[in-house]
């Protein structure tokens, strides 16, 4: 139900193509540090069908994961890998955490 007012317009955004998912990956990991192994085009290319927030989620997410990865030798600079983005092994599919 929604409530006449300032917030009832409604504004479609669709899915973003290769190039916007590619950008968005990219400006997430901007300040991180991403092993040069870790493609953002071969990400792009598995987060086919993600919104923005989810492409953005699963970079969060690997982001963490190198983090606490590098807690057992915090000495040793652990930059984010490609293991840590969390793909579906059964069809090499990026997906959300939560689903």
């Amino acid at each position: 139900m929604l409530r006449p007012g300032r917030f009832d317009a409604r504004i479609f955004v669709g899915l973003p193509d290769r190039a916007a998912r590619r950008a968005i990956i990219e400006a997430t990991l901007r300040d991180r540090f991403v092993s040069p192994e870790s493609k953002s085009l071969a990400l792009a290319e598995q987060t086919e069908g993600l919104s923005g927030v989810e492409i953005e989620q699963l970079a969060g997410e690997a982001a963490d994961s190198g983090f606490l990865a590098s807690l057992d030798h915090p000495d040793i600079p652990r930059p984010i890998q490609m293991p840590d983005f969390p793909i579906r092994a059964s069809s090499d599919e990026i997906v959300p955490a939560d689903s």
